[in-house]
């Protein structure tokens, strides 16, 4: 009888390798060979034409390739997240131990107060202030029963304000509560407001003395903004291994001015099942906004959705929430 080339080969190797093993050293009983399986999961975001969820897709209208390579798909979970539905009255002193379907997908709003300025929100002016304002506007009327958190970027630290709950209500008294830590952008520009210049001219010195003051201001402006850029990716890290015990996917609105993030800290979100929707909030001014390239390639990155150019921040932030509202889950070994 003959057998397949392959498998004796194989053997054979498994059978040298044990011999020549027990010849140097005595066998041993506490031996133990292990081998591996590693589940890969991918979160997709289906629209029609108009930009509408898709629901109610089935595991055989989806193809799944890995570097060209189809692969079987061998998990499949369906996400949404719109409102609850009402829970149905029952008879006086009726009482059930039936759970109510919890509802999946969460969104994280991201408030940067860290490398952004705050601003004046009763002059409009744009800022985390008064991105605060619009966020508080969209909470006070979005349907209940969305899984939301409200964070904020500051130095150092990401702080919770509210971690996820349903309670609109709540995360709008939350959104109010929120005030300029004591260093942001305004709190630096602030400090050398109106300082003269630290060498003054004198007769007879070069005229480019008078203005080593006003570079020395450049500088630290430079280096403060470096310091900031620097600690916003460690922060994005760190919020990367919160939200990874989190199943499934999670919508990160992130409020900002400026959107430094490296491609470490970026591939740790994607790894967590975290979409970015970077929300400029300097919206329609006489100033000089976010490169927009860089705000569509982070939302292409991680699955998210880019907005920028409009002053409707509370629209804005409330598409993005309804963006991930439906999705899926597909997983392959």
């Amino acid at each position: 009888m003959s057998y397949p080339r392959s498998p004796v080969f194989i053997c054979g190797q498994i059978c040298l390798f044990i011999t020549t093993l027990s010849a140097q050293t005595p066998p041993d009983p506490q031996t133990v060979f292990r081998t591996e399986t590693n589940l890969r999961q991918v979160s997709v975001v289906a629209q029609d034409a108009k930009g509408k969820a898709v629901t109610d897709l089935r595991r055989d209208e989806f193809r799944l390739l890995d570097d060209g390579v189809p692969r079987e798909i061998r998990f499949f979970l369906e996400t949404q997240q719109s409102p609850p539905a009402a829970a149905v009255p029952t008879a006086p002193n009726t009482f059930t131990n039936q759970i109510a379907a919890r509802r999946g997908g969460y969104s994280v709003i991201l408030l940067d107060t860290l490398d952004t300025s705050f601003g004046d929100p009763l002059k409009h002016e744009s800022g985390s202030g008064y991105a605060i304002q619009k966020v508080r506007e969209m909470l006070h009327v979005i349907p209940a029963g969305y899984q939301i958190a409200i964070y904020t970027l500051e130095r150092a630290r990401v702080r919770v304000i509210q971690e996820f709950t349903t309670d609109r209500d709540l995360l709008e008294k939350c959104a109010a509560t929120i005030r300029p830590p004591a260093d942001t952008p305004d709190t630096f520009n602030s400090t050398f407001e109106g300082y003269p210049p630290v060498v003054m001219a004198v007769e007879g010195a070069p005229p480019e003395e008078a203005a080593a003051g006003e570079r020395m201001k450049t500088d630290f402006a430079y280096i403060d903004r470096m310091q900031r850029s620097s600690a916003i990716d460690g922060e994005f890290t760190q919020l990367a291994d919160h939200l990874a015990g989190i199943p499934g996917r999670k919508n990160l609105v992130w409020l900002a001015q400026r959107f430094p993030i490296s491609r470490t800290a970026l591939q740790k979100l994607i790894q967590a099942d975290v979409a970015i929707y970077p929300v400029d909030v300097y919206g329609l001014c006489n100033c000089t906004p976010a490169p927009r390239e860089q705000l569509i390639a982070i939302a292409a990155a991680t699955g998210g959705v880019a907005y920028y150019g409009r002053n409707d921040l509370d629209v804005a932030v409330r598409e993005a929430l309804d963006d991930g509202s439906t999705s899926y889950t597909l997983g392959f070994y």
